[in-house]
Parts: C-alpha cells; sequence; structure tokens
C-alpha cells in the first residue's frame, strides 16, 4: 500500500472533481484496506473513498484520508451457471464489460461510463434505460463491505437482510465497499434506433414504446417540440455498425458540439433557438446491431454536468409541460439539453427508484456559462413533483426534505450510526446530506 505523508498535500484529480487530502492510500490487498480503516478510526480521523470521478458533486472530497482502489481490480471469482461475478471495487466498468464478454455476459445495463468504478457505480445507483431495467445496485447480491472495526463482511439478503437493504446504495457511508457479487445478462444483440418524432407524440407513444422496448430514452431540447427517442430490442441479426455518416455527427456533438452551440447561445441568446434546432439536424436518426450493451464512449471534452431527478413515472408529462411553460413564462432563454429515461422499481434503502417504476430527467448545465436560473427552475419543477435527485448529481436538498422523499431514511441513518458512531466515513458533504453532526 503507498501512503502519502502530509508534507506533500498532493491534489487528487477524478473526472471535474478535485480533493487535497492529506493522506492517499493505494491498496493492493483487503489487508491494506483494513488496515487503513482501523488507522483512521484509531487517529479519530476520516476516510473516503474515490470512485471514477463520474459523480458531479462533493460525494467523495476530503482533506483527510482519501482511499483508491487502483490497484485492486478485477474479478475473483464466478458463478457462470447463475451468471454472477465476486469482483472488487476499484475494477473499471469498461474493463468489467470486456472480462464478461468473453464468457458471453453482459452488465445489465446499457450506456454506463466505462471509467466508472463498480463499487462507486453501486454506491449512487448508476443506471441505464429502461421500462423494465432496474438500476445497476438491484442488480447485486452480496456486498463485500468493510466497517470502520476494519472487519469484512460479506452482506446478502440471508445473512443480514437490513444491512443488505443498505449496503447496496450506500454513498460509502456504512464502510468501504471492497467486493460487489453482480447478477449479470446473458450477452444478446440489441437492435438500437434512433429516430426523431414530436413532443406530444412521444408522450402519446410513451405506453407503446414501454411495452416493447428493453432500453429506451429520448432527448428534448425545450421550446422544439421535438424529441430524439432511442430504443433497444432484441434481435437475432449480426451486429453492423451505424453509416459513416451518422457515427462522425453524434462524435461531433458528443464531444464538443453541444458545447459550442451552448457557448453561441449564451453570447447571443436570440441564437438559442436557432442552436436547438441545428442540433436537432446534425443529430442523426440511425440503427445499429449492438452485440451486447456497450459503455458510453469517453467524451474528448467534458461538455457539462448533469442534473438528474427521478420521478414517478405518471408524473412526467405534466412535469415537462410545466417546465416548458415556465422557461417561455420567465423568459429563460438558453441552449437547453434534456435527456428523459426510465427505471424499474427496486427495493434498496436509499435508491431513488426506491417503490416506485421511475423516469428520470437530466439537464445538461455546460461549463463556463452562467445557467443558475434555469437550474433552479428546472430543480423547482422536479421537487413540485417530489422527485428524487440522482446521489451523484449537485442538488440542493437537505436531510430534512430528502427524509420525506424515502420510507427507509431513517432506518439507515440508524444502521449507520450503530456501524460508525465516530463518522469515520462521513466528510462535510455527506454530514450535511445526511443530517449527522460531526462527533
Amino acid at each position: 500500500m503507498v501512503l502519502r505523508p502530509a508534507a506533500f498535500k498532493p491534489r487528487f484529480t477524478r473526472g471535474a472533481a478535485l480533493a487535497d487530502p492529506a493522506h492517499i492510500a493505494r491498496p493492493v490487498n483487503v489487508e491494506d484496506i483494513q488496515s487503513e480503516v482501523l488507522r483512521c478510526a484509531e487517529d479519530g480521523e476520516r476516510l473516503r473513498v474515490a470512485g471514477g470521478g463520474t459523480a458531479a458533486n462533493a460525494l467523495w472530497r476530503t482533506d483527510e484520508n482519501l482511499l483508491t482502489l487502483d490497484h485492486f481490480v478485477g474479478i475473483e471469482s464466478a458463478d457462470l451457471e447463475r451468471g454472477r461475478v465476486w469482483v472488487r471495487a476499484g475494477t473499471r466498468l469498461g474493463a468489467l464489460a470486456e472480462s464478461l464478454a468473453v464468457n458471453n455476459l453482459a452488465l445489465p445495463m446499457d450506456g454506463w461510463p466505462a471509467g466508472a468504478t463498480i463499487g462507486g457505480a453501486v454506491s449512487v445507483g448508476a443506471h441505464g434505460s429502461g421500462p423494465t431495467l432496474c438500476n445497476l445496485s438491484a442488480h447485486v447480491t452480496a456486498v463485500g463491505l468493510i466497517t470502520a472495526d476494519g472487519v469484512l463482511r460479506r452482506v446478502t439478503a440471508d445473512n443480514d437482510p437490513a444491512l443488505f437493504g443498505a449496503a447496496r446504495l450506500s454513498l460509502g457511508a456504512l464502510g468501504v465497499v471492497s467486493h460487489v457479487e453482480l447478477e449479470c445478462d446473458l450477452a444478446r444483440p440489441m437492435r438500437v434506433r434512433r429516430f426523431k418524432s414530436a413532443l406530444e407524440d412521444t408522450l402519446a407513444r410513451l405506453p407503446e414504446l414501454r411495452t416493447h422496448a428493453a432500453q429506451l430514452s429520448f432527448e428534448w431540447f425545450p421550446g422544439t417540440g421535438v424529441t430524439r427517442i432511442r430504443t433497444a430490442m432484441a434481435t437475432e441479426a449480426s451486429p453492423r455498425s451505424e453509416t459513416n455518416s451518422a457515427i462522425g455527427r453524434e462524435w461531433l456533438m458528443r464531444n464538443a458540439g453541444h458545447w459550442m452551440l451552448a457557448h453561441a447561445s449564451d453570447r447571443a441568446p436570440r441564437f438559442a433557438h436557432r442552436a436547438q434546432r441545428l442540433a436537432l439536424q446534425l443529430l442523426p436518426e440511425s440503427e445499429r446491431i449492438e452485440a451486447a450493451p456497450a459503455p458510453a464512449a469517453q467524451a474528448l471534452l467534458r461538455q457539462a454536468e448533469l442534473l438528474e431527478y427521478q420521478l414517478a413515472v405518471d408524473d412526467l408529462g405534466d412535469a415537462l409541460q410545466q417546465l416548458e411553460h415556465l422557461l417561455k413564462a420567465l423568459n429563460l432563454r438558453g441552449y437547453l439539453a434534456l435527456e428523459v429515461g426510465f427505471i424499474a422499481a427496486d427495493d434498496i434503502w436509499l435508491s431513488p427508484a426506491f417503490g416506485r417504476d421511475s423516469a428520470f430527467v437530466r439537464l445538461k448545465r455546460f461549463r463556463g456559462i452562467e445557467q443558475d436560473s434555469i437550474a433552479k427552475t428546472f430543480a423547482d419543477v422536479m421537487e413540485r413533483h417530489d422527485a428524487r435527485p440522482h446521489w451523484g448529481s449537485p442538488h440542493g436538498q437537505d436531510a430534512s426534505a430528502l427524509a420525506g422523499l424515502y420510507p427507509r431514511w431513517q432506518d439507515f441513518i440508524d444502521l449507520r450510526a450503530r456501524l460508525d458512531p465516530r463518522g469515520v466515513f462521513l466528510n462535510d458533504y455527506l454530514s450535511r446530506l445526511l443530517g449527522v453532526r460531526q462527533p
């Protein structure tokens, strides 16, 4: 294990986030992790674990001790008959997908960021989009959890159902997630289509699309009345790619196009509506057949951070209509790009999809542009519909508001207090989020 002394005070960058930890530990085995946890507990210090850098808030930041699992990776064991793998938490999702493909298995979600770690993705409820797809945490059948006493626990629904209900999505507040047992899907070809449709037609067709599509999402630019729908369905056809033109246009928009159009609109607000129309023209309609769900390609330029909320699926249409009405009434101009998708209900205590089939709505907030009024209006509309913020997204909800959104909130708070009474695994952000006073 590598431990850097405070004299070096390293700046640790992961994605768009930044930390100034006094110590960075890079364990290579379970014993190293346990040793670091015990050292922090005995010294009365705090410890956070760095994920893959996809969280856009201060969830893992610390000026004390940071644990990164970049050297604790790989599949330790596999039960291929049941499609389950026991994976070290530092394993990146892209690398995990490649390992699974060798055995004709695939991750049970679409569009994940390849650079995210399995431990981090599970801890915040990372997800794809599909009417019957749950978030990644709901596919976890066992968790390796190192608690503040240094003990490694293998937590399952059978041996500790309460802890299992919390540990699959714990925000890193219960201990260090060292391993995850993941239930995977059989790899199967998927026919992926992107096509454009008027917003009112898209909303009218949602029941039909949700019945037939394995994966389903759509992009929407408020004020244009147009969406671009993405569906994926199982097929027996052989894999084939999109046309070169579609690949090139998609690459352009993903890597710089949205950002350039947003900045042009910021300098000339009257151009914003035309910029959104131009984006719709540039975004292609296309079809391809994937051998299995693939990770989201890493963009050359991190164009935006995503503000995401999850609300009951039946409230989606009303929420989108209210949002468009308010943006127009308040004359809030700008390059607005939203993504809408779907998540099935689960029973994980802190899951934003706890107890209800949900729609998620993501607003892209472009870097270098002041969009505070737009972001506040977006958040206000979502909160009016009892939407739950994604844990990796910036938001303004506090513990009192969150307690009203999660039926098992107090159970989680009480469990955390029993497992970590001295707050080893907290930071300032998480303490405020959970409403916990530091000892």
